[in-house]
């Protein structure tokens, strides 16, 4: 074999292999890592959902009493106005 042909084809492999992983980069910085980010927002999202979810099951009982409580009570102190 020539010693010539080899630092050619070294060169070639380095650039080839240059492209490649400028090219995976670039998928990884416009592809994969917004969306990770976005998963992240919505894992909190989520976290917030859940602790409302509790909040609101802890009051239910709550709710719940009031409304037997006010349920066939006319509103006392308020002046109606009559229709004519």
């Amino acid at each position: 074999m020539e010693k010539g042909k080899f630092p050619k084809l070294y060169g070639k492999s380095i650039r080839y292999f240059l492209i490649c992983a400028t090219g995976i980069l670039c998928f990884v910085a416009l592809g994969i890592y917004p969306r990770q980010k976005s998963m992240a927002e919505l894992d909190t999202e989520a976290v917030k959902l859940e602790t409302e979810i509790k909040a609101q099951k802890a009051l239910r009982p709550v709710f719940a009493n009031l409304l037997k409580e006010g349920e066939g009570q006319e509103p006392h102190g308020l002046a109606f106005s009559r229709k004519d």
